[in-house]
């Protein structure tokens, strides 16, 4: 009975410790800015650590640190981690970025940022606060992974000095003391008088001299109070730049008005339609071609580019820098076009010596996993590429390849992934 109910008991703990070890494991992880409690002086430098804790691996993330531009400045930006680094910096704000084809596992300090407190800063506590637009693993897929983001800050010290009032000083007022002369009777002298000879001291009184009462200036030190000062107190002007939209353009986006023999649909107009000769040829219906000798195709997202062919000329056209290549074998092998910009900001590609049955396909050059955008995922999925890790065909490589060599490498994820912190423009 004894032995059945201790196994009860241990039992229960056990059941106690998984559960408690279960809702741990459920803790997300945590993305923590340092906060500096002591105060800081104006013109000082302080450094934050960004660290990590409960990480479950990660290959890859793109984080947002802000901060009020008035207070401080950014002086640099330290990477801790392994990995591809890289950072782009606003008014108020970094974008931070990091891609690894490994997972980075451990938990610490991620980086450490050091400011410089401005002369204009405000006192008290100035937040610093970092945000996540993505933190993934990718090994074979992408696995998002959820995390708390926690914000620190600087405590900067008040610039306004104490008020100081001089100490009051009264001189000790002095009174000399009042000196009476003894009275003196003269021996029988009177002002020297002499009668006969015979000399009556003609008893004189000494001049009885009250010696003058002095009282001493009373003298009462000028009471000082020293001026009271008040450290002026300046904010600086808080500036916000005269906010610049640049009229957003789209480079004279082109649909081939679509023709069909004649008849024009394009800007919504259907009219002239000519039966009798009726021409079906080069008709471009939304970027898509039919009728032409050469199939085209926009390759996964890629939805913001437009084309025309004339003839032997297919004209691109596309904010992002496209890749063109076609195959004749399925996809087996792709044959890369050369781009010549044209005076319409668009890019034209001879078809010339591109056979008639050739597949032409149009792709975000960069954009490796094809979903309409080039990011630090399509860098870390190219450098775990590049490294034997990932599988892919032939036409994510032609993508993903945007540096100089002949094969898919770690430069081209580099590339990539400062072009994902705008610090790198890709070639057409």
């Amino acid at each position: 009975m004894k032995r059945t109910r201790m196994l009860s008991i241990l039992l229960a703990v056990l059941l106690v410790f998984l559960f408690s070890a279960a809702v741990l494991a459920a803790e997300p992880m945590t993305v923590t800015v340092e906060t500096k409690a002591d105060a800081v002086q104006v013109g000082d430098e302080v450094s934050l650590a960004v660290s990590i804790a409960g990480n479950p691996g990660f290959t890859n993330y793109q984080w947002t640190l802000e901060y009020d531009a008035d207070s401080l400045e950014v002086k640099k930006v330290e990477n801790k981690l392994n990995g591809l680094f890289d950072t782009r910096e606003e008014a108020g704000t970094v974008f931070l970025g990091l891609v690894n084809s490994q997972p980075v596992s451990e938990d610490g300090t991620a980086l450490v940022v050091t400011f410089l407190v401005k002369q204009d800063a405000a006192d008290g506590l100035s937040e610093v606060k970092i945000s996540s637009k993505k933190l993934s693993n990718v090994p074979e897929k992408v696995e998002a992974i959820d995390a708390q983001y926690i914000a620190g800050g600087v405590t900067i010290a008040s610039t306004t000095g104490g008020s100081t009032t001089g100490g009051s000083t009264t001189g000790g007022s002095t009174t000399g003391g009042s000196t009476t002369g003894g009275s003196t009777t003269g021996g029988s002298t009177t002002g020297g008088s002499t009668t006969g000879g015979s000399t009556t001291g003609g008893s004189t009184t000494g001049g009885s001299t009250t010696g003058g009462s002095t009282t001493g200036g009373s003298t009462t030190g000028g009471s000082t109070t020293g001026g009271s000062t008040t450290g002026g107190s300046t904010t600086g002007g808080s500036t916000t730049g005269g906010s610049t939209t640049g009229g957003s353009t789209t480079g004279g986006s082109t649909t081939g008005g679509s023709t069909t023999g004649g008849s024009t649909t394009g800007g919504s107009t259907t009219g002239g339609s000519t039966t009798g000769g009726s021409t079906t040829g080069g008709s471009t219906t939304g970027g898509s071609t039919t009728g032409s000798e050469h199939m085209v195709e926009l390759v996964g997202g890629n939805s913001s580019a437009t084309y025309k062919v004339t003839g032997n000329t297919l004209n691109v056209q596309n904010d992002a820098a496209c890749v063109v290549l076609y195959t004749i074998d399925n996809g087996e092998t792709y044959t890369k076009l050369a781009a010549t910009a044209n005076e319409a900001g668009g890019y034209d590609f001879d078809l010339t010596n591109v056979p008639a049955n050739a597949v032409i396909k149009i792709a975000i050059q960069g954009d490796f996993n094809m979903d309409g955008s080039v990011d630090a995922l399509d860098a870390v999925m190219v450098n775990r590429a590049a490294a034997g890790l990932l599988p892919h065909n032939e036409l994510q490589s032609q993508i993903g390849h945007v540096g100089g060599s002949d094969a898919l490498d770690g430069l081209d994820a580099l590339l990539i992934n400062r072009s994902a912190a705008g610090k790198y423009t890709i070639a057409w």
